[in-house]
């Protein structure tokens, strides 16, 4: 594929080129257009194709389907997809963008600048089991910006851990900034007000930190600094097991993804403070092992409160409390995961809204429903027409 006639500069081609392999056999783009691509349908594909997108990074199941207008294979837990503006018309590229930055987000408000609309080239790699998500991305110059009406509109006090692969890129939070150069590390939350930006094209992770973890509460309450020493010997540890899930994300599985998050959290939380790593608390440790636990195991409908207190040892009195550390409850993490995998599941599939209720741990469709109306204000067959 070209690059050169589709702009930027060499150091830009440079950059996106290395995505582009994935998306290109015999140098010819796959054809995408003739298989429904652009009008955001569900194709079923072969086990054959499903082979090709293995090899070329897009998924570790056989028997998914391609979604929408990316590349998009997917098992039941953990899902590596991959989204180009290549194949999208010069004109849409930056509304293409724009919607999968805020989806593989989780719908959070953000602004968009771009530097050259006309000339806007991104492409993301990402990988999603439940609430834990990485990214990798690389874009020509563009500025993200959260604004208190954002945080007004989603509440999301998630956290980010940015790391800057190639490139340089400007990070803004607490009236402090920070210039980040390949190899460099930064930290934020989703719920003060940010802007990240850079002027050239660059790569970088981005590992979201769920808001019900304890160091997402961390981030919101306490103001840590936005640079962080990736010489420092617990962050290093962290940034290369961020790096070994990009090395391994071909051959992951949702557990092994799920627990690796886990573990890679609680020892960012200690890079914040030496004393952090010793003075994680008993029931702080107890809710990081409970949510990692519901995270792997909530399509059982078996699993209950009862049950998770029974599977740590621990009576429900001390589940509630540990729980509360992460400004939760057990009934209440449970629903919401189980909603949250239930609208994934309306998302990529075409299951019935009694199946996807039951594949996800609910007891009776009439209880899905109910708190999915509660949780998104209509029905789930609803939901799923307003992303068809």
């Amino acid at each position: 594929m070209d690059l050169h006639h589709r702009g930027g500069t060499l150091g830009e081609r440079r950059i996106l080129a290395q995505f582009v392999p994935i998306l290109v056999r015999d140098d010819r783009p796959v054809d995408a257009p003739s298989r429904g691509m652009q009008t955001g349908g569900s194709v079923q594909i072969s086990e054959a194709e499903s082979t090709y997108f293995e090899s070329r990074g897009a998924a570790t199941e056989t028997g998914g389907t391609v979604t929408g207008d990316r590349y998009t294979v997917t098992g039941d837990r953990y899902e590596l997809r991959q989204e180009s503006t290549l194949e999208i018309p010069r004109g849409d590229r930056t509304d293409y963008w724009a919607a999968r930055v805020q989806e593989n987000q989780g719908s959070v408000g953000l602004g968009f600048d771009f530097g050259d609309p006309c000339d806007f080239n991104g492409e993301t790699r990402v990988q999603q089991s439940g609430h834990d998500v990485l990214i990798e991305f690389a874009s020509t110059m563009i500025s993200y910006r959260r604004t208190r009406q954002h945080i007004r509109s989603d509440d999301d006090c998630s956290g980010r851990l940015l790391i800057v692969r190639e490139g340089r890129m400007t990070l803004t939070q607490n009236d402090d900034t920070a210039v980040l150069n390949p190899g460099e590390v930064g930290l934020f939350s989703m719920g003060r007000e940010l802007g990240i930006a850079h002027e050239n094209a660059a790569r970088a992770l981005l590992l979201s930190i769920p808001e019900s973890t304890p160091i997402a509460s961390m981030l919101t309450d306490r103001t840590p600094p936005l640079r962080l020493d990736p010489q420092q010997p617990m962050l290093g540890t962290a940034v290369g097991m961020v790096k070994s899930l990009i090395d391994h994300r071909e051959t992951m599985t949702a557990r092994d993804f799920t627990q690796i998050n886990a573990h890679l959290r609680q020892i960012l939380a200690g890079s914040l403070d030496d004393r952090q790593a010793s003075a994680l608390s008993t029931l702080e440790r107890l809710a990081q092992e409970v949510l990692t636990y519901i995270q792997l195991h909530s399509d059982d409908p078996t699993v209950t409160p009862d049950s998770i207190a029974a599977h740590f040892c621990c009576s429900l009195s001390q589940l509630h409390k540990a729980l509360r550390t992460a400004r939760t409850t057990p009934a209440r993490m449970l629903l919401d995961t189980r909603l949250d995998r239930a609208k994934h599941r309306l998302r990529i599939s075409t299951d019935t809204v009694s199946k996807i209720a039951f594949d996800s741990g609910f007891g009776a469709v009439g209880t899905f429903r109910d708190n999915f109306r509660h949780q998104n204000e209509m029905h789930p067959s609803e939901w799923r027409k307003t992303i068809h």
